[in-house]
């Protein structure tokens, strides 16, 4: 009886010896990385494929987002661009920009126009800072155009 005593004292002794003890990660930060992570730290990462740049700008669109937000008014916003001009329409109100495009690098600047007295939708106003700040276009996966720089982005549509 003594031997199996002793027996099972020295089984629980080597069982609780066996457990990991508790201040030893065993994942995370501080866990030593696999072979297989320490591969995938070795290799370089791929730049992200730059997006195509639309040859040019030129054509009537239909304004769809601003800074990643649809517009949602009671009515269109829409913008003819030519060689030379961007003129939003939405409404009755309009603002026009001259611009310079080339390499899917924007310049604009913004042009007197006559228009009527409405005040502006707060998306409206986020659109204008947007356009006037834009310093390049790119095509985006679903074929839009996406105008960008420093007050957000605009997504145009082709119609």
């Amino acid at each position: 009886m003594k031997r199996a005593g002793l027996v099972l004292i020295a089984g629980l002794a080597l069982a609780a010896c066996q457990g990991e003890a508790p201040d030893q990660p065993t994942s995370g930060p501080s866990a030593a990385p696999s072979p297989a992570a320490e591969d995938d730290r070795a290799q370089p990462q791929a730049p992200a494929p730059e997006a195509p740049v639309p040859e040019t700008l030129a054509g009537e669109w239909r304004v769809a987002g601003v800074g990643g937000e649809e517009v949602d008014l009671p009515f269109g916003i829409t913008a003819s661009i030519d060689e030379y001009r961007i003129e939003l329409s939405a409404g009755c109100t309009r603002t026009s920009w001259r611009y310079t495009y080339r390499g899917g690098v924007l310049a604009t600047e913004r042009q007197p126009l006559v228009t009527c007295q409405r005040g502006l939708y707060p998306i409206e106003e986020r659109l204008i800072a947007a356009i006037d700040s834009a310093d390049r276009a790119a095509r985006t996966p679903s074929n839009a155009v996406e105008l960008s720089g420093g007050a957000g982005s605009v997504t145009l549509y082709s119609q």
